[in-house]
């Protein structure tokens, strides 16, 4: 059992050496949480984020977004507009109706009019709204939606949700 338990470490040890020493190291995820600290940064897109966290946190959506410097944006920081983007083609709906080839040529329209928005993977078609799942756990834990109907859980409130975005939560429980 413990030459097992040694031999396991020994390989762990081993694989990380080999992965440090080839320069590869795994893609860092995304923070999932920030420190409420503020600590200004300025985004290439002209904002400004609470601090590097929160930053890393927008550039996890948005790949093109690097710190331009501490401290919050002045009026001189513009966003900065990307111009080129990878020929992938993976389309999402623009809240202008425009199918746009991939996020980052999205991003391009949005960071010149700001009021352009994703609205759903895939192409804008008129008779396709955005994907909604359906896999929802079975258990019941009812909640009522405006509509008034009760769903068996947040799941499928979430997916009637997803499907009409006007139904909304009414309350925990049956509907009435």
């Amino acid at each position: 059992m413990t030459y097992t338990l040694i031999a396991v470490v020994a390989a762990v040890v081993a694989e990380a050496r080999s992965q440090l020493v080839s320069g590869y190291l795994p893609p860092r995820p995304c923070p999932q949480f920030c420190i409420q600290v503020y600590d200004p940064v300025c985004g290439s897109d002209g904002n400004t984020y609470s601090n590097d966290c929160t930053l890393a946190v927008a550039a996890c959506d948005n790949p093109t977004l690097t710190k331009i410097s501490d401290g919050e944006c002045s009026a001189q920081q513009q966003p900065q507009c990307p111009q080129v983007c990878p020929l992938n083609f993976l389309p999402v709906c623009g809240s202008d109706g425009v199918t746009y080839p991939n996020q980052c040529s999205l991003d391009i329209a949005s960071c010149n009019d700001p009021s352009i928005t994703k609205q759903f993977d895939g192409p804008c078609d008129s008779t396709q709204g955005p994907e909604c799942s359906e896999a929802c756990p079975f258990n019941y834990l009812p909640v009522c939606g405006s509509d008034g109907t009760t769903y068996p859980n947040e799941c499928a409130l979430d997916v009637a949700i997803c499907k009409n975005p006007s139904i909304y939560k009414a309350f925990d429980g049956t509907c009435e």
